[in-house]
């Protein structure tokens, strides 16, 4: 088989990043510094998009082994996402949308609920965790004021 298609998972990897990460994070970088709107709506869809590939993966690599050519398929999904010619994102970007439209208010109380809950839960751990460290500094206090009373009555001992 050819080198391109006995590509490792390693070389894969170090693509993706740079076609789907490093090229797109420079590219929207110039254009906030260009203040362009359109391209940073552009490069927002970009984003978005690739935020639902991400998820997928979190999926698709559980197969990762089962799937021939897994890692040259993840690489054309990604370059073709981001290549100027294609640009595929767009396309999925539209076939996403109206769905993300029709439940961005359950979703938005989703999160609302899930960051409650995160919080509740950290506060909750953060309460717990003074406590037992309060019990263990209780506990270390106490400890050596067995010692030190051990140590004065083995030192009364001797002097007497």
């Amino acid at each position: 088989m050819g080198a391109a298609v006995l590509i490792s998972s390693g070389i894969a990897r170090i693509v993706i990043a740079v076609v789907g990460f490093a090229y797109p994070g420079y590219q929207s970088f110039k254009a906030l510094r260009r203040t362009d709107v359109l391209a940073q709506q552009e490069w927002l869809r970009y984003w978005m998009v690739m935020s639902l590939l991400a998820l997928v993966s979190l999926v698709t690599d559980l197969f990762r082994n089962k799937i021939p050519f897994y890692n040259m398929l993840k690489l054309s999904a990604v370059a073709v996402m981001v290549l100027p010619n294609t640009k595929l994102y767009r396309k999925v970007f539209n076939a996403v949308e109206p769905q993300l439209t029709r439940y961005e208010a359950d979703i938005d109380n989703s999160i609302s609920r899930a960051a409650d809950l995160t919080q509740k839960q950290m506060n909750a751990t953060q309460s717990r965790a003074t406590d037992l460290f309060n019990q263990s500094k209780a506990a270390a206090a106490k400890q050596a004021q067995v010692v030190k009373d051990k140590a004065a009555a083995t030192q009364a001992r001797k002097t007497s």
